[in-house]
């Protein structure tokens, strides 16, 4: 009977040191991981309050899409200076060396108060002219896009390029 007794003893006490090592083993943790976490958490909130104090002083910064876009139709050319912008850009290229072969344009209105101007365009020149012909178109009208340019060196030539230019020249519709 002693045994027994005994037995449920060291039963006792071998629980007892078990459950004293685990929580020892849990404290343990916490303060290995969950300290260092704590601190993370603390400078990841640090961050974010200067974040929020810093936008709401620059609120001004923040890009309005609506506000650029207006600032834009402001700046597009009218639709009645087509022509001479047409004009500029036929005057440029014999500049630049660059032969207009064959030329197409087509009107659409996108918006009320936006027309696209789309200009399809048979080029002939030195690969040199021609990229010099679009930089400088782009540099001198800023409402242009070019939708594409495709390129081509004919066999029997030994420094002209053929050149399909598609392009966009957009301006503001007159008011109704």
């Amino acid at each position: 009977m002693n045994i027994g007794r005994w037995s449920g003893k060291a039963f006792g006490l071998l629980i007892a040191a078990v459950l004293t090592g685990m929580a020892g083993l849990h404290l343990g943790l916490n303060l290995a991981l969950i300290g260092p976490l704590q601190d993370r958490v603390q400078t990841l909130q640090t961050g974010m309050q200067a974040h929020r104090k810093n936008a709401a002083q620059n609120q001004d910064a923040v890009p309005n899409p609506r506000r650029e876009l207006s600032d834009i139709l402001g700046h597009l050319p009218a639709q009645s200076q087509l022509l001479p912008r047409l004009e500029a850009i036929h005057q440029l290229a014999r500049q630049q060396g660059v032969g207009f072969r064959q030329a197409a344009y087509q009107q659409k209105v996108l918006e009320p108060n936006i027309v696209r101007s789309e200009m399809n365009i048979e080029l002939s020149a030195s690969y040199p002219a021609l990229r010099q012909f679009v930089r400088n178109m782009l540099l001198r009208d800023d409402a242009i896009a070019i939708e594409s340019l495709d390129l081509n060196k004919p066999l029997e030539s030994t420094s002209a390029v053929q050149a399909q230019l598609k392009l966009y020249l957009y301006a503001q519709a007159p008011s109704p």
